[in-house]
Protein backbone atom coordinates (compact mmCIF):
# COMPACT_ATOMS: atom_id res chain seq x y z
CA UNK A 1 0.00 0.00 0.00
CA UNK A 2 1.12 3.24 -0.91
CA UNK A 3 0.21 6.91 -0.70
CA UNK A 4 1.21 9.61 -3.29
CA UNK A 5 1.14 13.13 -1.34
CA UNK A 6 1.38 15.03 -4.33
CA UNK A 7 -1.20 13.50 -6.33
CA UNK A 8 -3.50 12.48 -3.03
CA UNK A 9 -3.91 9.16 -4.23
CA UNK A 10 -3.68 5.41 -2.36
CA UNK A 11 -2.64 2.94 -4.46
CA UNK A 12 -2.75 -0.93 -3.41
CA UNK A 13 -2.80 -4.38 -4.88
CA UNK A 14 -6.00 -5.64 -5.74
CA UNK A 15 -5.88 -9.14 -4.02
CA UNK A 16 -9.17 -11.28 -2.51
CA UNK A 17 -9.27 -10.70 1.37
CA UNK A 18 -7.15 -7.86 1.19
CA UNK A 19 -9.46 -5.70 3.62
CA UNK A 20 -11.33 -6.34 6.59
CA UNK A 21 -14.66 -4.24 7.20
CA UNK A 22 -14.52 -3.61 11.03
CA UNK A 23 -17.74 -1.01 11.45
CA UNK A 24 -20.11 -0.28 8.86
CA UNK A 25 -20.87 -3.49 6.60
CA UNK A 26 -24.22 -2.59 6.11
CA UNK A 27 -23.06 1.29 4.63
CA UNK A 28 -20.61 -0.52 2.55
CA UNK A 29 -23.29 -2.70 1.54
CA UNK A 30 -25.72 0.14 0.79
CA UNK A 31 -23.21 1.82 -1.17
CA UNK A 32 -22.77 -1.07 -3.66
CA UNK A 33 -26.26 -1.09 -3.96
CA UNK A 34 -25.71 2.82 -5.41
CA UNK A 35 -26.48 3.23 -8.69
CA UNK A 36 -23.97 6.63 -8.87
CA UNK A 37 -20.63 6.66 -7.95
CA UNK A 38 -20.00 8.05 -4.93
CA UNK A 39 -17.09 9.13 -2.68
CA UNK A 40 -16.86 8.15 0.63
CA UNK A 41 -14.92 9.20 3.93
CA UNK A 42 -12.93 5.98 4.84
CA UNK A 43 -10.58 5.01 7.68
CA UNK A 44 -7.82 2.30 6.63
CA UNK A 45 -5.16 1.24 9.41
CA UNK A 46 -2.29 -0.90 7.29
CA UNK A 47 -0.13 -3.60 8.57
CA UNK A 48 -2.54 -5.00 11.70
CA UNK A 49 -1.62 -8.03 13.67
CA UNK A 50 -4.96 -10.07 14.04
CA UNK A 51 -5.25 -9.55 17.77
CA UNK A 52 -4.61 -5.44 17.10
CA UNK A 53 -8.07 -6.09 15.07
CA UNK A 54 -9.90 -7.81 17.42
CA UNK A 55 -9.02 -5.06 19.87
CA UNK A 56 -10.05 -2.24 17.56
CA UNK A 57 -13.11 -4.14 16.47
CA UNK A 58 -14.13 -4.11 20.24
CA UNK A 59 -12.85 -0.64 20.90
CA UNK A 60 -15.13 0.15 18.28
CA UNK A 61 -18.33 -1.42 19.42
CA UNK A 62 -18.32 -0.56 22.80
CA UNK A 63 -16.95 2.64 23.11
CA UNK A 64 -19.09 4.63 20.61
CA UNK A 65 -20.92 6.89 22.14
CA UNK A 66 -24.65 7.33 20.81
CA UNK A 67 -26.42 10.48 19.94
CA UNK A 68 -27.82 12.36 23.22
CA UNK A 69 -31.32 11.37 24.08
CA UNK A 70 -31.57 15.70 24.61
CA UNK A 71 -30.40 15.96 20.79
CA UNK A 72 -32.83 12.55 19.56
CA UNK A 73 -35.75 14.79 21.39
CA UNK A 74 -34.93 18.19 19.48
CA UNK A 75 -34.52 16.75 16.45
CA UNK A 76 -37.63 14.42 16.55
CA UNK A 77 -40.09 17.50 14.99
CA UNK A 78 -37.81 17.73 12.02
CA UNK A 79 -38.36 14.55 11.38
CA UNK A 80 -42.00 14.79 12.09
CA UNK A 81 -42.03 11.30 14.43
CA UNK A 82 -42.55 13.37 17.77
CA UNK A 83 -46.24 12.07 19.44
CA UNK A 84 -48.78 14.48 20.22
CA UNK A 85 -47.38 14.22 24.24
CA UNK A 86 -43.60 14.86 23.23
CA UNK A 87 -44.71 17.59 20.84
CA UNK A 88 -46.80 19.25 23.98
CA UNK A 89 -43.85 18.86 26.27
CA UNK A 90 -41.21 20.39 23.73
CA UNK A 91 -43.78 23.62 23.29
CA UNK A 92 -43.99 24.06 27.12
CA UNK A 93 -39.90 23.18 27.72
CA UNK A 94 -39.46 26.11 25.04
CA UNK A 95 -42.04 28.53 26.94
CA UNK A 96 -39.70 27.80 30.20
CA UNK A 97 -36.61 28.31 28.32
CA UNK A 98 -37.66 31.60 26.56
CA UNK A 99 -40.47 33.63 28.22
CA UNK A 100 -39.02 36.32 30.07
CA UNK A 101 -41.38 35.34 33.12
CA UNK A 102 -39.60 32.35 33.38
CA UNK A 103 -38.90 31.14 36.61
CA UNK A 104 -36.32 28.76 34.92
CA UNK A 105 -34.93 31.66 32.50
CA UNK A 106 -31.62 30.43 31.83
CA UNK A 107 -31.49 27.35 33.46
CA UNK A 108 -32.30 24.87 30.44
CA UNK A 109 -30.78 23.17 27.65
CA UNK A 110 -32.52 22.01 25.09
CA UNK A 111 -29.89 19.46 23.38
CA UNK A 112 -27.34 18.38 25.15
CA UNK A 113 -26.90 17.56 29.32
CA UNK A 114 -25.32 20.47 30.69
CA UNK A 115 -24.44 21.27 34.45
CA UNK A 116 -26.74 22.90 36.68
CA UNK A 117 -29.25 22.73 33.91
CA UNK A 118 -32.47 21.26 32.85
CA UNK A 119 -32.09 19.03 29.93
CA UNK A 120 -35.18 18.08 27.78
CA UNK A 121 -34.90 14.49 29.25
CA UNK A 122 -34.82 15.73 32.46
CA UNK A 123 -37.86 17.86 31.92
CA UNK A 124 -40.05 15.49 30.67
CA UNK A 125 -39.09 12.58 32.76
CA UNK A 126 -40.42 14.99 35.46
CA UNK A 127 -43.72 15.83 34.04
CA UNK A 128 -44.72 13.06 32.09
CA UNK A 129 -46.46 10.61 36.01
CA UNK A 130 -47.80 14.13 36.01
CA UNK A 131 -49.35 14.51 32.49
CA UNK A 132 -52.84 13.76 32.91
CA UNK A 133 -53.26 16.43 35.58
CA UNK A 134 -53.17 18.86 31.93
CA UNK A 135 -55.89 16.77 30.45
CA UNK A 136 -55.51 18.26 26.99
CA UNK A 137 -54.87 21.87 28.05
CA UNK A 138 -52.54 23.73 25.34
CA UNK A 139 -48.64 24.34 25.97
CA UNK A 140 -49.42 27.92 27.53
CA UNK A 141 -51.91 26.92 30.00
CA UNK A 142 -49.59 24.04 31.74
CA UNK A 143 -47.10 27.00 31.30
CA UNK A 144 -49.09 29.33 33.65
CA UNK A 145 -49.97 26.95 35.93
CA UNK A 146 -46.81 25.36 36.48
CA UNK A 147 -44.56 28.65 36.18
CA UNK A 148 -46.58 30.42 38.78
CA UNK A 149 -46.08 26.98 41.16
CA UNK A 150 -42.13 27.19 40.53
CA UNK A 151 -42.05 30.79 40.94
CA UNK A 152 -43.39 30.33 44.42
CA UNK A 153 -40.19 27.28 44.94
CA UNK A 154 -37.45 29.76 44.21
CA UNK A 155 -37.46 32.26 47.15
CA UNK A 156 -37.56 29.06 49.65
CA UNK A 157 -34.93 27.29 47.72
CA UNK A 158 -33.38 30.49 48.03
CA UNK A 159 -34.14 31.03 51.36
CA UNK A 160 -32.32 27.68 52.82
CA UNK A 161 -29.50 27.93 50.41
CA UNK A 162 -30.65 25.86 47.63
CA UNK A 163 -31.30 27.93 44.67
CA UNK A 164 -29.07 26.26 42.54
CA UNK A 165 -30.40 22.92 43.13
CA UNK A 166 -33.78 23.76 41.03
CA UNK A 167 -32.44 22.33 38.33
CA UNK A 168 -31.03 19.05 40.44
CA UNK A 169 -33.32 16.13 38.91
CA UNK A 170 -34.56 14.42 41.89
CA UNK A 171 -35.40 18.14 43.70
CA UNK A 172 -37.14 19.23 40.11
CA UNK A 173 -38.77 15.79 39.87
CA UNK A 174 -40.20 15.64 43.40
CA UNK A 175 -41.35 19.82 43.06
CA UNK A 176 -43.20 18.60 40.24
CA UNK A 177 -44.60 15.36 41.64
CA UNK A 178 -46.26 17.41 44.31
CA UNK A 179 -48.12 20.14 41.68
CA UNK A 180 -51.46 18.12 41.42
CA UNK A 181 -52.11 17.50 45.05
CA UNK A 182 -51.02 21.61 45.05
CA UNK A 183 -52.78 22.61 42.26
CA UNK A 184 -55.77 20.39 43.39
CA UNK A 185 -56.33 22.76 46.77
CA UNK A 186 -55.86 25.88 44.98
CA UNK A 187 -58.60 24.62 42.64
CA UNK A 188 -61.01 24.15 46.11
CA UNK A 189 -59.94 27.07 47.26
CA UNK A 190 -60.03 29.60 44.23
CA UNK A 191 -61.56 27.44 41.12
CA UNK A 192 -59.34 27.92 38.24
CA UNK A 193 -57.05 30.46 38.97
CA UNK A 194 -53.63 29.08 39.40
CA UNK A 195 -51.92 32.19 40.14
CA UNK A 196 -48.66 33.07 41.97
CA UNK A 197 -50.00 34.56 44.67
CA UNK A 198 -52.62 31.02 45.38
CA UNK A 199 -49.82 28.98 45.02
CA UNK A 200 -48.30 30.76 47.65
CA UNK A 201 -51.07 30.88 50.20
CA UNK A 202 -51.72 27.15 49.82
CA UNK A 203 -48.03 26.29 50.45
CA UNK A 204 -47.17 28.71 52.99
CA UNK A 205 -48.03 26.48 55.52
CA UNK A 206 -45.98 23.34 53.74
CA UNK A 207 -43.03 25.40 53.72
CA UNK A 208 -42.35 26.33 57.30
CA UNK A 209 -42.58 22.30 57.80
CA UNK A 210 -39.77 21.54 55.26
CA UNK A 211 -36.26 20.82 56.37
CA UNK A 212 -33.29 22.22 54.84
CA UNK A 213 -31.51 19.33 54.55
CA UNK A 214 -34.33 17.85 51.95
CA UNK A 215 -33.85 20.63 49.95
CA UNK A 216 -29.84 21.05 50.20
CA UNK A 217 -29.41 17.07 49.82
CA UNK A 218 -32.07 15.80 48.05
CA UNK A 219 -30.91 12.39 47.76
CA UNK A 220 -31.42 10.40 44.25
CA UNK A 221 -34.71 9.24 44.61
CA UNK A 222 -37.46 11.95 43.70
CA UNK A 223 -39.94 9.03 44.71
CA UNK A 224 -38.83 9.12 48.31
CA UNK A 225 -38.11 13.13 48.56
CA UNK A 226 -41.76 13.16 46.94
CA UNK A 227 -43.16 11.16 50.00
CA UNK A 228 -41.32 13.52 52.25
CA UNK A 229 -42.82 16.72 50.76
CA UNK A 230 -46.33 14.83 50.36
CA UNK A 231 -46.31 13.95 54.30
CA UNK A 232 -45.14 17.71 55.51
CA UNK A 233 -48.04 19.13 53.68
CA UNK A 234 -50.26 16.50 55.21
CA UNK A 235 -49.69 16.77 58.35
CA UNK A 236 -50.84 20.28 59.20
CA UNK A 237 -54.23 19.58 58.59
CA UNK A 238 -57.42 19.81 60.77
CA UNK A 239 -60.47 20.46 61.05
CA UNK A 240 -61.47 23.93 60.72
CA UNK A 241 -58.19 24.91 59.42
CA UNK A 242 -58.99 24.00 55.88
CA UNK A 243 -56.84 21.81 53.54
Amino acid sequence: MEYNSRTQVLSFTKTPRTFLILDGQHRVFGFKKAKARLRVPVVIYNGLRKAEEARLFIDINTKQRPVPNELLLDIKRMAETETDVEALLRDVFDLFEKEEDSPLLGLMSPSTRSRGKLSRVTFNTALRPIWNTFAGNPADVVYHALSSYLHVWLPVLRKNGAEKNVSNPTLFRAIILLFPATAERVSDRYGEEYTVQHFAEVLEPFFSRLKKADLRRPGGSPVALHDTFKKAMESGFSIGRGR
